[in-house]
């Protein structure tokens, strides 16, 4: 959204990043050909037809201590210092320390020690992993 905002229409087709070895490939130039689309340039993904008929930006989802739903089930609402923010729930065995009051802070699971542990049981052991193996592998020998 900040590009359509803070850029007009030429600009936003024509400002790309300087060609610079040092901090990026040649293959991220703008004159590069854009795979695996050959008969394009890098720098023609930033034309303006992508934005006028393909696509719009959303806003950035928004919450508060008084509503704390960011309308995501991959988002979750972290309040600090009285101010929300929409913020990525952490994956399944993530990192979530400092979070664990906030019980939708894991995505499809809860924070424990401040690690992200799913809701969902394993799958399955090794035992039982092995007992099907070993059924699987007898039932189909050739006698």
């Amino acid at each position: 959204m900040s590009r359509e905002k803070n850029l007009n229409r030429v600009q936003r087709e024509t400002i790309y990043p300087k060609d610079m070895e040092s901090c990026f490939p040649p293959s991220h130039f703008g004159t590069s050909l854009m795979r695996p689309f050959e008969e394009m340039r890098n720098i023609d993904g930033f034309s303006n037809k992508y934005t006028d008929n393909m696509y719009e930006y959303a806003p950035r989802p928004t919450c508060s201590p008084e509503n704390t739903s960011c309308g995501s089930e991959f988002l979750f609402c972290k309040i600090s210092n009285g101010v929300g923010k929409c913020t990525a729930k952490v994956k399944s065995s993530g990192n979530c320390t400092g979070l664990e009051d906030i019980p939708e802070v894991c995505y499809m699971g809860k924070c424990v020690n401040g690690t992200c542990l799913s809701d969902f049981p394993s799958t399955i052991k090794k035992q039982e992993l092995n007992a099907i193996l070993n059924s699987v592998t007898s039932s189909s020998v050739i006698k």
